[in-house]
C-alpha cells in the first residue's frame, strides 16, 4: 500500500481537514448597497481587518498543532491507558533518549507495539525541533516502512477496542488478534478460534463486536490497515456470521440438558465450541466421528445417541456462510443422521431383548 511520505504529519488519523482558513481582506470599495464608500472608512476598515488577524494569531498561536496534539493524545489514551502511570509526554521524551542512543527502529518495538511507538515518535516529531524533530522523523518514516500494516490496523481501531477493555495487555491481546487473522490471513475461522482461546467463551460475544466495530472504523479510516476490498469482503462474512455470538449460549443449554439427563459429558463448554468451528472446514468421516464420541461421552448407546442429536442441532445453528463448501456440511450431516439410524435401530433391539414378560 502506497503510503505519502509525509504520512506521520498529514495521516488520516493525525485529524482531517485541519488546514486553517483565513478571511479574506476586504478589497471592494462599495458597501452592501453598492453605494460608493468613503476612502477613509475603506482604510480603516482594512487597518481593523488587520487588527482581527493579529488578535485572532495571539489568542489561537497555532490550531493545527494544537489539534494534532489533541488527537494524538486521545489515540494514546485509546491504545495504553492511564493504568501505566505515564503520559504521552514522558514516555515520548523516554523515546527520544532511546533515539540518541539507536536510531534502529527494530529495536526498539522489541518492546513496544508498532502502533504505540508510531504515536510517541509522531508526538516527539510535532512537539520537538532541530536535531531531536529529525531523529523523531526519521523514527517514524523507519516505522511505516517496515511495520505499515500492524501501526494502521493498531491506530485505525483503537477506540472500538478501548471500549472492549481498559486493561493495556488485553487490548494489545485483542489488536494482534484482529491483525493476525483477518489483515495478514484474512480467516474468520482463526479469529473464532484465537478469540475463544484467549477470551473463553464467556467473553467471545463481546470480543466478536469489538471486532466488527475495529473492522468498521477500519474501512472507513483515510488510510485503511489493507484494501479496502478486501476489508469490505471480511465485514460482511462478519457480519453474516453475527448468529455465531449465541453459539456459547447454544452450548451452554446442550450440555446443562445432559447433564439433567443424568448423561456425563467429557468435554468442556470451551472446546466444544472450538470444536464445532472447526468443524465446518472439512468433511466429517467415520474415523473423526469415532473420535468425537469417545472423547466426549460415554459407550452406552442412548448416550451416543442423545449426544449425536444435540450435536447436530448445534451445528444446524451454525451460519451457512461459515461452512467451507456445500459439500462439507452435507456429508457430516449424512454421516450423522446414518449413525442416529443405527444407534436407534440398535437400541430398540436392546428394549426388545431386555423386555420381561409380566405372567
Amino acid at each position: 500500500m502506497k503510503v505519502p511520505n509525509d504520512f506521520s504529519m498529514n495521516s488520516p488519523f493525525l485529524g482531517r481537514d485541519m488546514n486553517k482558513q483565513e478571511d479574506n481582506l476586504v478589497d471592494s470599495n462599495k458597501d452592501d448597497s453598492g453605494f460608493q464608500v468613503d476612502s477613509g472608512l475603506k482604510k480603516r476598515r482594512k487597518e481593523a481587518n488587520r487588527v482581527q488577524k493579529l488578535l485572532a494569531k495571539d489568542l489561537y498561536p497555532d490550531q493545527e498543532f494544537a489539534k494534532k496534539k489533541s488527537h494524538l493524545l486521545k489515540k494514546y489514551g485509546e491504545l495504553v491507558g492511564d493504568s501505566i502511570g505515564k503520559t504521552l509526554q514522558s514516555q515520548s521524551r523516554d523515546l527520544g533518549h532511546r533515539l540518541k542512543k539507536d536510531k534502529n527502529p527494530d529495536t526498539i518495538i522489541d518492546t513496544m507495539e508498532p502502533a504505540i511507538a508510531y504515536v510517541l515518535g509522531a508526538y516527539g516529531a510535532l512537539a520537538s525541533d532541530g536535531k531531536d524533530k529529525e531523529a523523531f522523523q526519521g523514527f517514524v518514516d523507519g516505522l511505516m516502512k517496515n511495520h505499515e500494516q500492524e501501526i494502521l490496523s493498531g491506530v485505525n481501531t483503537s477506540a472500538a477496542f478501548a471500549k472492549f477493555s481498559t486493561d493495556p495487555a488485553i487490548k494489545k491481546q485483542i489488536r494482534q488478534i484482529y491483525y493476525e487473522t483477518l489483515i495478514l490471513n484474512s480467516s474468520l475461522h482463526s479469529l473464532f478460534d484465537q478469540l475463544l482461546s484467549s477470551f473463553g467463551d464467556s467473553l467471545f460475544e463481546l470480543g466478536l463486536k469489538s471486532i466488527q466495530r475495529g473492522l468498521s472504523d477500519d474501512l472507513k479510516s483515510g488510510v485503511s490497515s489493507s484494501n479496502k476490498d478486501i476489508l469490505k469482503s471480511i465485514l460482511s462474512s462478519l457480519n453474516q456470521a453475527s448468529q455465531l455470538s449465541g453459539l456459547a449460549h447454544n452450548v451452554d443449554d446442550f450440555l446443562t440438558e445432559l447433564t439433567v439427563r443424568n448423561i456425563p459429558i467429557q468435554l468442556s463448554k470451551l472446546d466444544l465450541c472450538k470444536g464445532l468451528i472447526k468443524q465446518t472446514l472439512a468433511p466429517m468421516y467415520a474415523r473423526d466421528l469415532k473420535r468425537l464420541i469417545e472423547k466426549s461421552v460415554s459407550n452406552d448407546n442412548r448416550h451416543i445417541s442423545l449426544f449425536l442429536n444435540g450435536y447436530s442441532k448445534l451445528l444446524k445453528d451454525l451460519p451457512l456462510n461459515l461452512w467451507k463448501e456445500e459439500r462439507v456440511r452435507n456429508t457430516t450431516f449424512r454421516l450423522i443422521l446414518v449413525t442416529l439410524e443405527s444407534l436407534y435401530d440398535t437400541v430398540e433391539e436392546q428394549k426388545k431383548d431386555n423386555k420381561v414378560v409380566k405372567i
